[in-house]
């Protein structure tokens, strides 16, 4: 889960203390370091004593059971001695979760920590990509054995060096990203080991497919077998697939370094004079702190630049966030997000998003909107049929400008029925499950083609918003625009902006991929997208819709609840 992250450190003070009070009770611990990222969650390193780690078992299951309550989170547990040693030869692990990150417990006498300053950080992260830099070169020895071998048609020996090489570049992503590699030649080993720890890194070999199960055997039997039987079993297709997946693993054990080293950057341009790095800092526009009247007197005189409207209604508005590069480096600066009902006698040709970007334009990228168009005709039938959204729009929603002309009768109270309520459990069980169907096709392809295992995410989000949307809002949007969508979602949950944060220059990135994923499916034949950012979706993607299923199901249980309060009121009368 990459979403959403519980900061416990920066924002909840009580949990800190909480979690605190849970690892005093761990005599073994003598100091934890803890690491909130955005994007893989929290990382807490515990360090303990030399001899303490001869019963690492036990050890596990006493630190594990008191950090079950705390979500998205991981752990490390390591001697002091050996985490030092590590960081001083540029273990990327130990320089981004210990030395900048922030040391929440500290038991023991000795003043040692493994918090560095700035300048010894960037000559450790140098370190750190000589290291990795050595370890692909020595990777690279088996790259062309496995091409002489393959050009001799000598399948055993280069599905041995396949295994050596697959099975160092699992020991080199282990060594920078967990800590400490596992000394173990079974590549099924090294999956169980790596990938659940491991932000980023999906499996290259599927368990659960039965053809990816049998390379997995190949392999490992490989390492085993062909160096003492010359007729060792293995076909050319099997060394070419084999080969293929070697080289996706090269391909992610760079990506997943370069996300760390990048998020070590970032941590390290954020820091402040006393070396310690904010939870946040965000500079607000001026504009967002003027009278709303003067912002409302832009939409008023921009809207009508496209679209007659008779009635615009705001009915909801939240501050973004986005990074801009300029010549004084990064700057994280904020716009504010309006959502805007423009009733129009005709809609034919008329498009929400011109009418936003040309808002946009016009407010130098400082407002954004949301823009639902419809007709009187459209709002007279919503009322008719006792559309709660619509009705609260029109009675609670601040009105930005209206035709005298324009009048409509408003109810004074909308009721749901019992067909309101079926109806809105039908469309969204059909979205679901429809939205389930493309997270679990995902699996077919993960690894082997990401433009479509992107695509088939876009297609979920889409599915499970549009559903969310009807049970929510009672709309059925004419624009099926993922982004368009998440705005709307975002009308009655925090979950578009904390499952797909785009704070940050690189968070936008991957939001671009998922929003752009199906339109380069249509016009790119090749495409090796990052097996990072996929996984990363993907992990976005099973949150939001598990977060918009949560709020249909209380929203349901909500309208149960008046529609109950309304039949007792009926039978009273």
């Amino acid at each position: 889960m990459e979403h959403a992250v519980e900061k416990i450190v920066g924002d909840n003070p009580a949990a800190l203390k909480e979690l605190k009070r849970r690892i005093k009770e761990v005599e073994e611990v003598e100091q934890v370091y803890l690491l909130e990222d955005p994007i893989e969650g929290i990382i807490i390193t515990f360090m303990v004593k030399e001899e303490h780690l001869v019963n690492s078992i036990e050890l596990s299951f006493k630190i594990g059971r008191n950090l079950e309550n705390l979500s998205n989170k991981r752990y490390r547990i390591y001697s002091f001695s050996y985490a030092q040693e590590e960081l001083e030869k540029g273990n990327l692990y130990f320089i981004k979760n210990c030395g900048l990150g922030d040391l929440i417990y500290n038991s023991s006498t000795s003043k040692k920590t493994l918090w560095r300053h700035k300048g010894e950080i960037e000559r450790l992260l140098k370190m750190a990509t000589s290291n990795l830099e050595r370890e692909i070169d020595r990777i690279n020895s088996f790259t062309e054995g496995i091409s002489f071998y393959r050009k001799r048609k000598e399948w055993g020996g280069a599905a041995f060096l396949i295994h050596q090489k697959i099975e160092w570049l699992y020991r080199c992503l282990e060594t920078f990203a967990m800590g400490k590699p596992l000394i173990c030649h079974k590549i099924a080993n090294h999956i169980v080991y790596a990938c659940p720890f491991i932000y980023g890194a999906g499996p290259i070999l599927n368990t659960a497919r039965r053809d990816d199960l049998q390379l997995l055997e190949v392999l490992d039997r490989a390492y085993s077998e062909s160096r003492y039987h010359s007729a060792f079993d293995v076909t050319k297709r099997e060394i070419k697939l084999l080969n293929e997946r070697a080289e996706m693993m090269e391909n992610q054990v760079r990506e997943i370094f370069s996300f760390r080293f990048g998020s070590c950057q970032k941590l390290l341009a954020k820091e402040k004079e006393n070396g310690k790095v904010p939870t946040s800092a965000f500079e607000v526009d001026p504009l967002l702190d003027d009278d709303e009247d003067k912002i409302f007197g832009l939409l008023k005189e921009t809207i009508p630049e496209i679209v007659t409207p008779l009635k615009i209604i705001s009915f909801g508005k939240r501050i973004g966030y986005r990074e801009r590069q300029n010549f004084e480096g990064t700057q994280t600066n904020s716009f504010i997000n309006y959502d805007l009902l423009v009733v129009t006698n005709e809609t034919a040709g008329i498009y929400p998003n011109k009418i936003s970007q040309l808002i946009a334009v016009k407010s130098k990228g400082l407002i954004t909107t949301t823009i639902i168009v419809t007709t009187p005709k459209r709002i007279e039938q919503a009322l008719y049929k006792g559309n709660l959204f619509i009705h609260r729009i029109l009675n609670e929603g601040t009105l930005i400008y209206s035709n005298p002309q324009f009048l409509i009768e408003i109810p004074d109270q909308v009721k749901p029925s019992e067909e309101d309520i079926q109806k809105i459990k039908r469309d969204f069980s059909i979205r679901q499950s429809r939205a389930h169907g493309f997270l679990r096709a995902t699996s077919e392809v993960e690894g082997d083609d990401d433009a479509t295992e992107l695509s088939l995410q876009h297609l979920a989000v889409q599915q499970i918003s549009l559903g969310a949307i009807y049970g929510m809002l009672g709309l059925r949007p004419e624009n099926t625009k993922l982004k368009y969508l998440l705005d709307l979602c975002s009308n009655f949950s925090d979950a578009p902006d904390s499952c797909f944060p785009r704070k940050n220059e690189e968070d936008q990135k991957l939001f671009n991929k998922l929003i752009n994923s199906t339109q380069d499916l249509r016009f790119r034949t090749s495409d090796r997208r990052s097996l990072v950012d996929a996984n990363i979706l993907l992990t976005r993607s099973q949150a939001f819709i598990k977060e918009m299923e949560n709020v249909v199901e209380e929203k349901i249980k909500t309208l149960e609840v008046e529609l109950k309060e309304k039949n007792y009121e009926n039978a009273e009368n």
